[in-house]
């Protein structure tokens, strides 16, 4: 049977038995404790849920049963690191998967799903990658890219855009999620980033044109590639992109 102490309210306890049945007693009598197992409440790190262990991954004081599920999450790449990383919202709890040189990357949290570029050697072997959330079950979706930039999620009509550049490509692509039925939507443009507006049928995308007179872009289209137009010109070097639009 194992044994152990604790010194709570400048009192000893020693407890024989299964540690999920400790009988924790203080001053007055037992101190409430609403999931029974042991812990009392002010010393539990989740109060209102059966977790023995007391498992804390990202040391919030917060059980890992009682992590709110809708706390969010923010996802990046770190292309030198070759490494996904996410956290929460605040900046806590740092956890990362490793992956060789990610690039652009997007959430699809209603099926629980990261995407993002893989640059694996430019020109000749890069790929869209998906996994879950926590980064298991890594599939990828499309290959034979060459310098894919940028990925952007159309969850409504179950599509994914991306950037490809280099090699002559220089285009603008969408798939199924899964990858299936690519297509090119545009070609000969050197975008950058890219943004959906889903609602009202647009893709926004920045654009660097060379030339003698080089002059860079922010452009939209119809998420099918027709109806081509220049939104804003003559930029110095615009890059990322995002869109703010009212519910």
């Amino acid at each position: 049977m194992p044994m152990a102490s604790w010194n709570f309210h400048d009192v000893w306890h020693e407890v024989k038995g299964d540690f999920p049945h400790l009988a924790w007693e203080g001053i007055g009598g037992n101190l409430p404790d609403i999931d029974d197992y042991g812990v009392p409440d002010d010393q539990d790190n989740c109060p209102d849920v059966y977790n023995p262990e007391q498992e804390d991954a990202d040391g919030d004081g917060i059980g890992d049963e009682c992590e709110p599920v809708a706390a969010g999450r923010m996802y990046w790449t770190d292309w030198l690191a070759g490494k996904i990383q996410r956290a929460k919202l605040n900046g806590t709890g740092v956890e990362d998967f490793t992956t060789p040189r990610p690039q652009g990357i997007a959430v699809d949290s209603d099926n629980g799903k990261v995407y993002w570029t893989y640059i694996a050697r430019i020109h000749v072997v890069s790929e869209i990658r998906r996994a879950n959330l926590d980064g298991s079950e890594t599939e990828t979706l499309v290959t034979e890219l060459h310098v894919p930039q940028t990925v952007a999620l159309d969850t409504i009509n179950e599509k994914m855009y991306w950037v490809d550049n280099g090699g002559g490509t220089d285009r603008i692509q969408r798939a199924n999620m899964d990858g299936s039925n690519v297509e090119i939507l545009l070609q000969s443009v050197e975008a950058r980033g890219i943004a959906l507006d889903v609602n009202a049928g647009k893709m926004y995308f920045t654009t660097v044109e060379p030339g003698p007179d080089v002059s860079h872009h922010i452009k939209r289209a119809n998420l099918d590639g027709t109806a081509l137009e220049t939104v804003i010109g003559d930029l110095y070097a615009p890059n990322g992109i995002a869109l703010d639009i009212p519910n």
